[in-house]
This record gives structure tokens, sequence and C-alpha cells, in this order.
């Protein structure tokens, strides 16, 4: 149910604030995010770092759920309210990272969201504050984008000991 109420939530803020007009210029940026959590998904499924539980959906189906439908918003909204200059773009990222953190935070107490094998929602809120900026910087420069995040998919997977061997 929270993810249901959260989707509607985000919808009704998404179609007041988000950049709907212009869908396809984000569309690219919306792929990368969805590709981070499918390789994440491909990655992890031996030892999973956190869970979705939409309670209408299992295994997959939670996560396609929210790369399909929380994701597009999130860029929708993050992306062209990006503001100028560093002090701003600070802030802002800073925003974005309390949102989603204490969204995850609220998820994880009504039993919405697991974290496992050690990921802690301290790891959330360091990943986040990875995550937004690299965000950004796909929809500015891709190449540099994937090349970062290729470092923090590796270094997720030896910090955690993830055992991709295993999955070949």
């Amino acid at each position: 149910m929270f993810y249901i109420i959260l989707l509607i939530l985000l919808i009704v803020i998404c179609y007041k604030w988000g950049d709907w007009r212009n869908w396809q210029k984000y569309q690219s940026t919306i792929l990368f995010f969805t590709l981070g959590d499918f390789l994440y998904m491909g990655l992890t499924y031996l030892k999973p770092l956190w869970d979705y539980d939409t309670n209408f959906a299992k295994g997959i189906y939670d996560n396609l759920f929210v790369n399909f439908t929380i994701f597009p918003c999130t860029i929708l909204l993050f992306i062209p309210r990006f503001p100028e200059g560093i002090k701003k773009q600070v802030l802002y990222i800073l925003k974005w990272v309390v949102i989603y953190t204490s969204v995850e935070w609220l998820a994880t107490l009504l039993h919405s969201f697991q974290q496992e094998n050690g990921w802690t929602i301290w790891y959330s809120l360091t990943f986040n504050f990875v995550m937004f900026p690299l965000l950004w910087l796909h929809y500015k420069k891709p190449l540099l984008a994937y090349l970062g995040s290729f470092v923090v998919a590796v270094t997720i997977l030896w910090l955690f000991k993830i055992p991709v061997n295993d999955i070949w």
C-alpha cells in the first residue's frame, strides 16, 4: 500500500511540477537510472542489499514497478529544475538526498523496503549523495556518468563481498 500512496502522490507532484512535455529530453537519463537498478538486481541476485516490497507484486515485479513508475517521475522532477550555481546545486542535491533517504526510512519502518546483508540507511544516504550527481552528470555528459557508475558498482560489489563469480 505504501508504494501505491507514494506513486499517487508522486504522479500528482510530477503532473504539477514535472516536465512531461519534454519527456524525450530526459528519456536517456530515465533509462540510465533504470539500467542501474536492473544491473543491481542481476549482480546482487545471490546476495541482495535491499529489496522493495510493494505488497501486490513479488520478486522482480516489485523492482519493475519502481523502475517504470517512481524512477521516471523522479527524473522528470529532478533534471528540469536543476539550478545554476554551485551553492544552489549542492543544496538542490541535498534536498533530493533527504527526500529519497526519508522515503526509504519510512518504507523500512512500514516493512515496504528491506535492507539486507549489511546495507543500512547510512549506506543509502551515502549512495544517494552519489546517485543524484551521477543522474545530473548523465544528463550532461553520459559517458562520464557510465564511468562513474562503473566505479560505484565495483566499489559496492567489493565492499559488500557480492559473489559475482557464482552468477555466471
